[in-house]
């Protein structure tokens, strides 16, 4: 329970969020004013961010003197939960049209920059200007991993979904994820729960967003570190968690963790995880974050259905 014995003791520091309770406490007791539904938002000692509806109610007595207030508390999380992720698609619904048209503009002329560059560069083939040429042809490639995540983002390609092992596929995607380290001292941790089932899924789809937030965890470790991949069986989904340590998302950041062009990265574009988003989403599943001094833990849930016909073995 969020508020057990010990009260607001359960929430973390004893202060976030508690001055509003105490507003509303004071406010109810002093002006016998009455709260229904007002918005407090707390950090338990866990980390977790919670958002909580107070309505209040006076106890008076016979003559009708105030002698205390109640307080009852509802979770408005997931009701927030629900709003953000339908903001989320009407954002990514917006910007798909838009993003499809520009998409396709800027994909031809880079693919005559970089042919007439290539050209170029043979030409100066040994000279001092060829290195010129090539960090232009380096830069419309990045330019174009940029147009290709937007066309992903806007309109996403239809993938067949096949009767998957998600453990096999984990495994297959931290393997990897290992080229990405480099110089670094990252330890891999992988623990599969063997009594998962193989469960529907696009599984191509699948190894990009998982490669996605892997690649987020190594660049996230500054020089070493440890990067733990779980799996769960469930009653009716599967469990999924990929943490990294040494790292920290600030809690203003983390409201905007999926939104497209947001990033924190200084040659980021902010696409990644809009869509790793997408994709969980698109197979049924849901996500989310948490952050705390651990490190950064993503938690991923896809549903154990029936086999459909249609399903490719």
């Amino acid at each position: 329970p969020l508020l057990g014995k010990e009260g607001m003791g359960e929430v973390k520091g004893g202060e976030v969020g508690f001055s509003d309770f105490k507003k509303i406490v004071y406010d109810s007791l002093r002006d016998k004013r009455v709260y229904s539904s007002e918005e407090i938002n707390i950090v338990t000692k866990d980390n977790r961010r919670v958002s909580l509806g107070a309505t209040t109610s006076l106890l008076k007595d016979r003559e009708g003197a105030v002698t205390g207030i109640v307080v009852n508390f509802k979770d408005l999380s997931k009701i927030k939960d629900i709003h953000s992720q339908l903001q989320r698609a009407d954002r990514l619904a917006s910007l798909g049209g838009v993003a499809a048209g520009v998409a396709h503009e800027i994909r031809n002329p880079l693919g005559s920059i970089k042919g007439l560059a290539q050209l170029l560069s043979e030409e100066l083939k040994g000279s001092e200007r060829a290195k010129y040429i090539d960090t232009i042809i380096s830069e419309v490639e990045r330019l174009n991993i940029v147009v290709e995540n937007l066309l992903t983002l806007s309109h996403p390609d239809k993938v067949s979904v096949r009767l998957c092992d998600i453990n096999e596929i984990l495994h297959n995607t931290v393997g990897l994820s290992k080229y990405y380290i480099g110089e670094k001292d990252i330890q891999i941790l992988e623990e599969y729960d063997d009594t998962i089932p193989k469960i529907i899924v696009e599984s191509e789809r699948l190894y990009q967003a998982f490669l996605n937030i892997l690649i987020n965890a190594v660049q996230a470790i500054e020089k070493e570190g440890k990067i733990s991949v779980r799996t769960k069986a469930g009653d009716n989904s599967v469990s999924i968690e990929l943490s990294n340590s040494n790292s920290y998302i600030r809690p203003e950041d983390m409201e905007h963790i999926f939104d497209p062009f947001y990033t924190t990265k200084e040659k980021g574009t902010g696409l990644g995880l809009a869509i790793t988003h997408q994709i969980i989403i698109g197979n049924r599943g849901t996500i989310s974050v948490v952050s705390d001094e651990k490190g950064t833990h993503f938690y991923i849930n896809l549903p154990i259905a029936a086999q459909p016909l249609e399903v490719v073995q």
